[in-house]
């Protein structure tokens, strides 16, 4: 596998071409994604929000892993966020399982959140995220990123936060046919 800093766009559009290859979901952030490697290390996001993000979701979260992201095309907003104890914050912290069998565990917890950094990245930008860091990703129109992640000891637990008085909404992944993928991709392939 190449370095993620080496790829681009002519590597997403090959992926893209031969999208029968891979197996596909979508997630409730408003991206289309895939593994492309059997160690599920590299992963494609295709961002369509317009079509995918589901109404409401729960965005802002950490991971259970580091990451590297490279935008291949497009333009991605990434914040970055501090979480803050207050017993009396406006937003709860919660202990999740990430991924397709994406559930909470525990009760939630109030706290308060600071943005502390916003980042825009175009094509060819790069950027680097520790598991710990609280963050929410905005892709304005559409985009395609591709994320080299590392795994740490604990690959199954992450924190989500969403503002109190309001429902926790999950972007779990769900399953995505070829046909599903085929029509989603003529979202973005003539920009390619």
């Amino acid at each position: 596998m190449i370095d993620i800093r080496d790829m681009d766009r002519n590597y997403a559009k090959k992926i893209l071409d031969k999208y029968e290859d891979y197996q596909w979901s979508v997630q409730g952030f408003g991206m289309l994604r895939a593994y492309l490697d059997p160690e599920q290390i590299f992963r494609i996001h295709v961002w369509i929000p317009s079509v995918l993000r589901v109404d409401q979701v729960s965005d802002l979260h950490d991971h259970p892993w580091d990451f590297q992201s490279k935008v291949v095309w497009g333009e991605l907003i990434n914040r970055r966020y501090e979480v803050k104890p207050n017993p009396l914050g406006v937003h709860r912290r919660q202990l999740m399982q990430p991924g397709v069998g994406a559930k909470l565990i525990g009760d939630p917890q109030p706290c308060d959140l600071l943005q502390v950094q916003e980042e825009t990245y175009f094509t060819g930008g790069f950027y680097s995220q520790k598991a710990d860091e609280i963050h929410r990703t905005e892709v304005p129109t559409t985009a395609i990123s591709i994320i080299k992640r590392r795994f740490r000891k604990t690959r199954e637990r992450a924190y989500t936060f969403h503002q109190g008085g309001r429902p926790w909404v999950s972007a779990k992944p769900r399953p995505s046919n070829h046909e599903e993928v085929k029509k989603l991709l003529t979202y973005i392939t003539p920009y390619l």
